[in-house]
């Protein structure tokens, strides 16, 4: 599956220790509805750990690794209220979570 993450929301569930790589997503935001995510980019010696309502702008290409320390819920997406920039010509691309939720009625 390829789609842009920078224009277009994905929600999904990641139980614990589940991982997800996210390809070229330079300019998406991961945002933390629930539990804990370890997030860690190719080229950037921080990691980060962000818990429930906090969020993240991916600042790099190349592979973004995020990995659930407790069952959470995760939002990729957009910066809300940004724009794509102009000319973008790659397309970030992510491997698919086994599970997927829509919505606030999947919600634990």
């Amino acid at each position: 599956m390829d789609m842009d993450l920078r224009t277009t929301p994905l929600r999904m569930e990641l139980d614990r220790g589940q991982t997800l790589g996210l390809s070229d997503a330079r300019g998406a935001s991961v945002s933390v509805h629930a539990g804990e995510v370890w997030v860690t980019q190719e080229g950037d010696r921080a990691d980060r750990v962000l818990g429930a309502g906090e969020r993240l702008v991916l600042e790099r290409d190349g592979l973004a690794v995020l990995q659930a320390l407790a069952d959470a819920r995760v939002a990729i997406g957009p910066v809300p209220g940004a724009v794509a920039a102009a000319g973008a010509s790659s397309r970030p691309a992510m491997r698919m979570p086994r599970r997927w939720y829509v919505g606030a009625s999947n919600a634990a």
